[in-house]
């Protein structure tokens, strides 16, 4: 059965790139969604049966990641596994390491990391 991931981010490029990767990693028939906020995100949430995985960028307009793992979390009670995107990988940790499932890809992102990243999250 195909997998459905959501790619939250506001860059299109890191958008693709991790489509890429995701392609790579389990096939071409895995089913992408992306959003470029977090405010898009609960909305693609709400329009998808289910989710497998969400690729969350923390810096972002209208609703940043971390905002979008409290909503997600706290008030819609949704466990999907989360791997943050961060440039700064430390300080998202700091402010994210509280909630379940959820793991970090350092950008620049490279292949290895991300199978690695991948592999340690939904093991």
């Amino acid at each position: 059965m195909a997998k459905t991931f959501l790619i939250v981010d506001d860059e299109a490029k890191i958008a693709d790139i991790l489509g890429e990767f995701i392609e790579d990693f389990y096939g071409e028939d895995s089913r992408i969604v992306k959003a470029f906020n977090g405010k898009e995100a609960l909305t693609s949430i709400d329009k998808e049966d289910h989710i497998d995985l969400i690729f969350l960028d923390i810096i972002m307009p209208e609703l940043n990641g971390i905002k979008f793992i409290e909503k997600l979390r706290n008030e819609r009670g949704i466990t999907t596994p989360v791997l943050v995107v961060s440039a700064s990988v430390e300080e998202a940790k700091e402010k994210t390491s509280k909630f379940p499932k959820v793991g970090y890809l350092s950008k620049p992102i490279f292949k290895e990391d991300f199978d690695e990243a991948i592999n340690k999250l939904l093991s």
